[in-house]
């Protein structure tokens, strides 16, 4: 009984070092073991980001910190979700890319004025920071987004998760 949950977490430390090293950008905070071993099924690991405690499980790295500036946003794919990510000053932000009004993908066309994009159809306006409403009705969904280094990660939307309507 011994010898084995001795062999079990030296199997385990192997397959964390191996993720680490397939993953540099992931620095383990903490690790959780989830499901059971011992019935023969897997085992999964959850990483978070030192420092930040957020969990890197459901992030997906789409862009270059430096490919988006105020002036160009960029458009790009979550998951099965389109999305525009804006820089204001040093921060980068996540929206939909998909207007309540009309249900059109534009706002990665639309005009950003510190932190309030337009929709360049029909002039309703949201704030980035938030999802709301400025100018019309209805919000955005956001995401969340960790920059590491010069990449941008962005985490994925599962219909599970709550809505972030700040």
């Amino acid at each position: 009984s011994c010898k084995s949950k001795t062999e079990s977490s030296r199997k385990n430390f192997r397959r964390i070092k191996r993720i680490k090293l397939a993953f540099p950008q992931i620095k383990t905070a903490a690790v959780f073991k989830v499901g059971s071993s011992s019935s023969g099924g897997p085992t999964f690991f959850i990483f978070t980001s030192a420092g930040t405690g957020r969990k890197m499980i459901g992030f997906e790295k789409v862009a270059k910190f430096d490919e988006i500036t105020q002036a160009y946003p960029k458009r790009v794919t979550v998951g099965d979700c389109e999305c525009v990510l804006f820089r204001v000053g040093g921060q980068i932000f996540a929206l939909e890319n998909l207007c309540p009004h009309q249900r059109y993908a534009v706002f990665h066309q639309g005009v950003l004025d510190h932190y309030t994009i337009t929709c360049p159809m029909h002039g309703w306006s949201f704030d980035v920071r938030t999802g709301k409403a400025v100018t019309g009705s209805g919000c955005l969904k956001t995401f969340e987004v960790h920059v590491d280094k010069n990449d941008v990660w962005v985490k994925k939307f599962e219909e599970s998760d709550d809505l972030t309507y700040s």
